[in-house]
């Protein structure tokens, strides 16, 4: 499976720093609708604070191996 983001990828050291990253939309922009994809990719209510759930998030990009490891090492 190829890698599904750009930390795996190798394309960059931290999701923050790739133009095309929600995260990164997200994070720098304080875009809305990027944060709210984040907390549907993750499942998260809206109740989750954006910092715990960016916590997550970076946890769940910077986790190696497949999705499923990924999802099991941010606590998903």
């Amino acid at each position: 499976m190829p890698p599904v983001n750009p930390v795996r990828a190798g394309l960059c050291a931290d999701p923050k720093d790739y133009r095309y990253c929600g995260y990164a939309e997200a994070l720098a922009k304080g875009c809305l609708v990027a944060r709210q994809g984040i907390r549907t990719i993750l499942g998260q209510p809206d109740s989750i604070s954006w910092v715990e759930l960016s916590r997550q998030y970076r946890k769940y990009l910077f986790a190696k191996g497949s999705s499923k490891s990924a999802k099991q090492t941010a606590g998903l």
